[in-house]
This record gives C-alpha cells, structure tokens and sequence, in this order.
C-alpha cells in the first residue's frame, strides 16, 4: 500500500505496490481490493519480492557503494 505521490512512483508501480489517491477513501478502497483478491496480493507481493532482491538487496547497495567510492577517491586524489 502506498499513495501515488511522486516520493512513492519513484520506486514503487502499480506492479509492486497498491497505488492510490492520497485520500481515506481511496487507501480504503485499495485496502479492500487487496484483503478481496487473494491472486492479487500474492501477485503485487511476488513482483515487489523479485524486485526487492534484484535492485535493494544488500549485496547490491554493497555493489553500488563500492563502486561510488572507487569512482570518487581517484577524483579526489587527484585533486589534492
């Protein structure tokens, strides 16, 4: 569950997460629709699983880390 509001869409879709209007009424709605079908949860869970691990696993924030910090140090050395 989460609104549609550009911080959400950043990384979240309608693949991944249930969107809705920034509202009482929509969140509940969205609520509903997600306690009432069973395919869909089990879906939008399965999609945001995979996604989970392929692009925020800790080995891939590790991957991207390392890779920040070998592309800044030469920068900086060579600044000094």
């Amino acid at each position: 569950m989460a609104t549609d509001h550009l911080t959400h869409t950043q990384v979240l879709n309608a693949r991944v997460a249930m969107l809705t209007k920034c509202n009482p009424e929509s969140l509940a709605d969205g609520i509903n629709m997600l306690i009432g079908d069973a395919k869909l949860r089990e879906e939008i869970s399965g999609n945001a699983l995979k996604i989970s691990d392929e692009k925020y696993s800790l080995e891939i924030y590790m991957a991207k880390m390392r890779k920040l910090y070998q592309d800044i140090e030469p920068k900086r050395i060579l600044k000094e």
